[in-house]
C-alpha cells in the first residue's frame, strides 16, 4: 500500500486486527518486511507513524460488521476514506488513481465501490491502457437477491463493465471489500457496532443507509486494486467467528442483530414493533433523511418489505436529487449518547420536516395509514426516552438502539474536481479486517 503509492505520507491506515495467540502482529509483520525489502533507514519502522492498530482477540470475534464499527472509530481529520479487506494489492500511483476516478464522479457523495479482481488477474492490468481482457473490464454490481442466512439481502453476482469512460451509477448496491469517498460518508453512516454475527444482509443495508443520506454509489471503471480471493477463502481459520461453535449467547445476540437489520429495512411488515423499528431507523445508525426508503425501493429495484426483487436495474438509470443540508456535507448531525436518538430539529430539506411520520408506505399500498412519531427527540426530553428505550429493549430483547447520519450531494464542476485530484493533500484511511496477518 505504502510502496506503491504516489504520495504515501499522506495515506493512514487504520488496521483492525483479530488475532490468536501464537499468530504475528500485523505491525511488527509489516515493520520486518519493509526493512527486508530495503525501504527502512535505520531501526525506523517506514511510515510506521501512519498505522493506527486496533488489537482485538480472534477468539471473541463477532464478524465482519462488529469488527469494522471499530475502524469507522478510528477516523479523525482524513478528507478521502477507503475500506478494503486484507490480502490486497495495489497498482503503482493507487491513491492518485483513485482520487482522479472519483472526481470523474463529479458527485460530492459519489461512494466508489466493487468486488475487486482477483489478483492472478492483476498481471493483466499492469499495462493500464489495456485493462483486465484488455477490455477495462470491472464487476458491475447491481443484482440483490433475499437469499442471504435469514432471509437477509445479499448482492447476487455481477454485470460486468466494459470500456466505460467514467465510473458508472449503480442502484444502490455497494460491495464492503472496496469503497472509497470522502470521509464525511464514514462519519455520517458508520458501521452499526450492535450487529455482532452478521455477514449477509451487512452490504445493502450500508447501501440503503448511504442513499437515503444522499449518497450515491459507483462502480469504478478502472482496477487499481486487487485481492487475494484464493488465500483468504481457502483458510477456515478467517470465518470460525461464524463457525457451529457459537455460544448461546452469542446465538442470541445475532439473532438480535438480524432484528435490527430486519427494522431498518421494513422488513417484518404489520408484525413489527413499530416503536422499537422507529427509534432504530431514526437513530445513529439508521436511514437518512434526505431520500426517503419508498425512493429507494423504487430506484433500486430492490423490495425488502415483499423480500424480493422488483427488477434488475444494471443498465442505464437516473440520479434521484434530494435537498442539502444547510450547513453542507460535512455537517455531522448529533445524537443522543445514550439513546442514540437524534437532537437535531429537521432542516427544510429533511423527509421529516413538516412530516407526519417517518413510516414507509409501499410504492402499491397508497393507501397505507400512517404511523404518527415525533420528528426529532429534544433534550430535554432524553430522560422519558431513556426510560422508554429500556422499556423497549427489555419487550423485545434488543441492544441499544443505533445512529444513522445523513449527507447531502450536490454537482461540481468536473474539470476543477480533475485538478483538485492531483493537487490535494490527501489522508486515506485504510479499514483493513486483518484477521490473520501472514
Amino acid at each position: 500500500m505504502f510502496t506503491k503509492a504516489a504520495h504515501p505520507s499522506r495515506l493512514v491506515a487504520a488496521v483492525i486486527q483479530q488475532n490468536v495467540p501464537g499468530d504475528i502482529d500485523c505491525y511488527e509483520q509489516y515493520c520486518s518486511l519493509m526493512r527486508s525489502h530495503g525501504f527502512s533507514q535505520g531501526d525506523v519502522c517506514p511510515y510506521g507513524s501512519n498505522i493506527k492498530m486496533k488489537r482485538l482477540d480472534g477468539n471473541s470475534a463477532k464478524g465482519p460488521t462488529w469488527a469494522r464499527s471499530f475502524g469507522s472509530a478510528m477516523i479523525t481529520d482524513e478528507e478521502f476514506c477507503m475500506q478494503t479487506d486484507s490480502h490486497m494489492d495495489f497498482m503503482v500511483g493507487w491513491d492518485s488513481l483513485m482520487l482522479e476516478m472519483w472526481a470523474l464522479t463529479e458527485n460530492e457523495y459519489g461512494v466508489l465501490s466493487t468486488y475487486v479482481t482477483d489478483s492472478t488477474d492483476f498481471d493483466n492490468i499492469k499495462d493500464k491502457s489495456k485493462g483486465i481482457n484488455g477490455l477495462h473490464e470491472v464487476p458491475h454490481l447491481c443484482i440483490v437477491r433475499f437469499h442471504g442466512a435469514g432471509g437477509m439481502p445479499r448482492n447476487f453476482g455481477t454485470k460486468c463493465l466494459r470500456m466505460f469512460p467514467r465510473p458508472k451509477l449503480t442502484n444502490a448496491v455497494w460491495g464492503a471489500g472496496l469503497s472509497f469517498a470522502k470521509c464525511h460518508a464514514e462519519k455520517k453512516v458508520l458501521y452499526d457496532p450492535f450487529t455482532p454475527g452478521i455477514f449477509d444482509g451487512e452490504e445493502w443495508s450500508r447501501a440503503a443507509r448511504y442513499w437515503t443520506w444522499g449518497y450515491d454509489i459507483y462502480t469504478p471503471h478502472r482496477v487499481y486494486i486487487s485481492h487475494n480471493y484464493k488465500k483468504s477463502q481457502s483458510d477456515p481459520l478467517h470465518s470460525r467467528w461464524h463457525s457451529s461453535s457459537y455460544s448461546p449467547a452469542d446465538a442470541i445476540l445475532r439473532k438480535n442483530a438480524l432484528s435490527r437489520i430486519r427494522m431498518l429495512l421494513h422488513m417484518d411488515g404489520p408484525q413489527e414493533n413499530k416503536t422499537a423499528a422507529e427509534m432504530v431507523r431514526r437513530g445513529r445508525y439508521g436511514l437518512g433523511d434526505r431520500r426517503s426508503f419508498q425512493q429507494l425501493v423504487e430506484f433500486s429495484g430492490v423490495d425488502p418489505v415483499r423480500r424480493s426483487t422488483i427488477r434488475d436495474r444494471c443498465g442505464n438509470i437516473e440520479y434521484v436529487p434530494f435537498s442539502e443540508h444547510p450547513l453542507g456535507p460535512d455537517y455531522i448531525p448529533r445524537f443522543d449518547s445514550l439513546t442514540h436518538a437524534p437532537l437535531d430539529e429537521p432542516d427544510p430539506g429533511s423527509i421529516y420536516y413538516n412530516a407526519q411520520s417517518s413510516s414507509f408506505k409501499h410504492p402499491s399500498d397508497k393507501d397505507t395509514p400512517v404511523l404518527r412519531s415525533p420528528m426529532y427527540i429534544d433534550p430535554s426530553a432524553r430522560d422519558k426516552m431513556k426510560q422508554k428505550r429500556i422499556d423497549v429493549l427489555a419487550d423485545n430483547i434488543n441492544q441499544r438502539i443505533a445512529f444513522k447520519p445523513h449527507a447531502d450531494k450536490k454537482e461540481k464542476d468536473s474539470t476543477l474536481y480533475g485538478e483538485i485530484a492531483v493537487e490535494m493533500f490527501l489522508f486515506c484511511v485504510i479499514l483493513f479486517l486483518c484477521y490473520y496477518c501472514m
